[in-house]
């Protein structure tokens, strides 16, 4: 446990992070950009900004950008907590690469036409009174959030792969010094948009623990949201599925918010009586946590062995719209980056089983049971998309 525990020491959080990585012959750019206080207008405005900004730039239209990255998927998409852009090139091209980044982050072109056919393709929700808009999104409100929240210095860049330690840093910061800072606050507007919830797709239940302080409960509580809902050998999947006949689809999954990675319980049905069973389903939840053994520990330590070395799923980082991240480069190299920004300890894929497998029994059931029991529950139709605008 004292091995373990050394690999996650706290360390401060850093705008900009190496994960050099000699298997690789690419370099991997992840770059995120965090998105305080967003009023509801402001979150959809920062969906069609995410589908638009990498669209072309001053520097770069989208088509030289993408034979740059040799073809590879660019991309940048919004959650709860941050914008996250990805790039990924071979490593010769590292500081074409850079550049590409420094024309994205900086002069994004955002042309009309573009703003409009993504703010017409924003989902649809219901507002008050059951009315049913978009919010009018324009170039305006695009440009407006761009200012205010794509500043060099709230701007947290890692690179990742085959790369000379200290170089792409060096040049990073030779690129951004004459950039100047302002000290304008990332305040919040008065909303203009009520975003209600999606209200297409079956019911989804969600039982949702509080925030994750990593440095008191974390090993405990990612021990917990293993066993509760990773997998078949998990408690939801016995109960949910099995026992009561309940779900469809049912998980457990960390999701990212302004306060920290919440812990959340999701099961998916079309039964009728769906949310009048929900206490039969805590309760029983309740009684199969009291039947954990160190065992179910072991279950849980190698379930998330898979997910992070083999890409098994489902993972419990859903830290993507609609999935959990992948095994390449560029989604190992941004988890450990969110990951460091979040908790300010250093992630580690070795570390994180031995946590779980090591944790105290007794506590990782005291911790399920009071989430099954007392976690806040909410319903919304469509299926699992963590990160979606309005979610």
């Amino acid at each position: 446990m004292i091995f373990a525990l050394a690999m996650l020491l706290a360390q401060p959080a850093a705008a900009f992070q190496e994960f050099p990585d000699r298997t690789t012959d690419t370099v991997t750019y992840q770059v995120i950009i965090p998105t305080p206080n967003l009023s509801p207008r402001e979150t959809l405005a920062a969906q069609v900004l995410a589908d638009t900004a990498t669209l072309g730039s001053a520097s770069y239209s989208r088509q030289a950008a993408s034979e740059i990255a040799g073809g590879r998927r660019i991309e940048m998409y919004r959650l709860p907590d941050h914008l996250r852009y990805s790039i990924t090139v071979d490593a010769e091209y590292w500081r074409t690469g850079l550049s590409i980044v420094e024309g994205t982050m900086f002069y994004p072109r955002f042309e009309t036409d573009w703003v409009d056919a993504a703010a017409a393709n924003l989902p649809i929700y219901r507002a008050e009174a059951s009315v049913t808009q978009r919010g009018n999104i324009n170039r305006a409100d695009v440009l407006a959030l761009y200012r205010r929240l794509f500043r060099s210095e709230n701007l947290k860049l890692a690179v990742g792969g085959r790369f000379v330690p200290g170089e792409v840093s060096k040049s990073w910061q030779q690129r951004v010094a004459d950039r100047p800072r302002t000290t304008a606050p990332l305040e919040n507007v008065p909303p203009e948009v009520t975003i209600g919830e999606d209200e297409i797709g079956a019911p989804e239940a969600i039982i949702a623990a509080p925030p994750v302080d990593w440095s008191k409960e974390g090993a405990v509580a990612l021990a917990a949201t293993i066993a509760l809902g990773t997998g078949k050998g998990s408690a939801l999947f016995a109960v949910a599925r099995e026992k009561l006949r309940l779900s469809y689809v049912q998980e457990s999954r960390w999701v990212p918010t302004e306060v920290g990675m919440t812990p959340e319980l999701s099961v998916i049905s079309v039964q009728s009586n769906f949310e009048s069973r929900i206490p039969e389903l805590r309760e029983a939840l309740v009684a199969e946590i009291a039947t954990w053994t160190p065992a179910t520990l072991d279950r849980a330590a190698g379930a998330l062995e898979g997910a992070l070395d083999r890409g098994l799923p489902p993972g419990p980082f859903w830290f993507r719209p609609g999935r959990t991240l992948g095994q390449d480069i560029a989604d190992r190299t941004y988890l450990a980056h969110y990951w460091q920004w979040k908790t300010g300890q250093v992630f580690s894929r070795g570390a994180l089983p031995a946590l779980v497998r090591e944790a105290d029994l007794a506590a990782v059931q005291a911790y399920a049971t009071g989430w099954a029991k007392d976690g806040k529950l909410r319903f919304r139709r469509g299926s699992i998309q963590a990160g979606k605008s309005g979610s």
